[in-house]
């Protein structure tokens, strides 16, 4: 089993939050955008129609 230095783990540590910070923030946002990008998209819809 190969052992990891420690900048290899503290570089992974920091991806894996990185990650996991991206989601719950693309979470957050879709939560909030789609409030508001619903009647948007709703006039785009009827005008197109």
């Amino acid at each position: 089993m190969q052992v990891e230095t420690d900048k290899e783990f503290w570089m992974r540590q920091l991806e894996e939050w990185r990650k996991l910070v991206q989601n719950r923030e693309s979470k957050k946002l879709q939560k909030l955008n789609s409030h508001d990008t619903d009647s948007i998209n709703n006039d785009a819809t009827n005008q197109s129609g």
